[in-house]
């Protein structure tokens, strides 16, 4: 049976959504078709927002998975409201947080919405884009409007996410004002009268403080979609300004383009079906050829970091960014294929290669050697444990020992 037009833009909105539970998947996915059929049959766009605290200047990669699915909203012909936090990230969002913060000064904030502002029209269309500052309305918010808010919840709840929980249980302090978050999160929701809002599935809870805090206003609660917080450039854990492993959309062309070609095959997975320009079809088509070998992951990497480069740069930056990555490549003398010891192992993890060394006594070492950067792929220094390799990759660990690898062989 063929689907509907509201299940197939849902299909398209959905792609690399993730939700904490699989009941309450099922109950967003059920509202949003819902909310777009009634789209259709009415003709009046539906209002749709996601937050951007302004922590830090610039925004980076991994804010672009929210806003690539604003982008959609736009062009189905709804109303996007691109929402700058400007009081909450004065708190910042404790729920991903092992430990406490200063709050940011003001003069700072301010200077970072600035930024994000010039930036969005990087991927939204900001003829129609409407931009807010959650301060405009949080400032004027009353202590008799805050408690009536507190009561729709309970303390079980505001500190049920488990970074919060681990602080506790440790005996680091949590402020009270940290847990004040999810309801402002929840009043930018309420004042927006939203139909839909757009999050990380890390602070879901702030995203249910809304849809709750609607609801006791006798209001139409909004569908919640969540997605994955994007990987930085070294592991497995989120995109990080302060950790230094963040790509800004305004970084130089050329660094960006090799920034991307540092990641590790399972982040370059992440990152094909989150932040790139590719349709759904495309990125499954890729993602498959990726996986039968006949696309080599290096190859998809680079399409990956052309996409990126050209989507905020323009195509001569993402084609001079390239050919200058591949031209340090040759300049920098990369070891002779035809010196180095073959192995059996492709495709394997990059860790089990350094593994192989004989000098590489543990994981602990392998992993060590890794994050000084001892380890090159292809003439590629690679960082992360999830890093895999396959059969004609030329690996070199440390100065003595090079490999090339070959398929593995089958057991009779």
């Amino acid at each position: 049976m063929s689907l509907s037009r509201a299940d197939q833009e849902a299909e398209d909105i959905l792609q690399g959504a993730v939700f904490s539970e699989e009941a309450l998947a099922r109950t967003m996915r059920r509202e949003l078709i819902e909310r777009l059929a009634e789209h259709h049959r009415t003709r009046v766009p539906l209002r749709v927002f996601a937050g951007y605290d302004a922590s830090r200047p610039n925004l980076h990669l991994g804010h672009t998975i929210t806003m690539r699915k604003l982008r959609l909203f736009q062009e189905l012909g709804h109303d996007v409201v691109f929402l700058v936090g400007t009081l909450t990230a004065q708190i910042g969002d404790p729920s991903d947080r092992l430990f406490d913060r200063p709050r940011i000064p003001r003069e700072q904030v301010v200077e970072a919405a600035s930024t994000f502002v010039d930036q969005m029209s990087l991927i939204l269309d900001p003829e129609r884009t409407t931009v807010v500052y959650n301060g405009d309305w949080l400032s004027d918010v009353t202590l008799s409007e805050i408690l009536a808010a507190a009561s729709a919840f309970t303390v079980q709840q505001v500190t049920s996410p488990a970074a919060i929980r681990g602080r506790i249980k440790s005996g680091r302090p949590v402020g009270l004002h940290e847990l004040l978050y999810p309801l402002m999160q929840g009043y930018d929701a309420l004042h927006l009268d939203a139909d839909i809002q757009l999050g990380t599935v890390g602070p879901i809870f702030n995203i249910l403080a809304g849809r709750r805090l609607q609801r006791v206003r006798g209001r139409r609660p909004c569908v919640g979609i969540t997605y994955p917080t994007l990987w930085g450039t070294r592991g497995h854990r989120r995109m990080s300004k302060r950790e230094g492993t963040h790509i800004a959309l305004t970084t130089d062309p050329t660094e960006q383009f090799a920034k991307v070609m540092s990641i590790d095959d399972e982040t370059m997975r992440q990152w094909v079906t989150l932040i790139s320009s590719w349709s759904p079809g495309e990125v499954r088509s890729r993602l498959q050829r990726w996986e039968s070998g006949a696309l080599h992951p290096m190859t998809l990497k680079q399409e990956l970091a052309h996409d990126i480069v050209r989507t905020y740069h323009g195509e001569a930056a993402a084609t001079g960014a390239k050919e200058a990555f591949l031209r340090r490549r040759r300049d920098r003398h990369d070891p002779d294929p035809s010196m180095a010891v073959a192995l059996d192992l492709a495709p394997c993890p990059l860790l089990e290669v350094v593994l192989s060394v004989d000098s590489v006594s543990s994981r602990r070492q392998a992993l060590r050697l890794l994050g000084d950067g001892a380890v090159r792929v292809n003439g590629e220094k690679v960082l992360g444990e999830g890093f895999r390799v396959s059969s004609g990759d030329v690996i070199s660990v440390g100065r003595r020992h090079l490999f090339v690898l070959r398929p593995a062989v089958q057991e009779p």
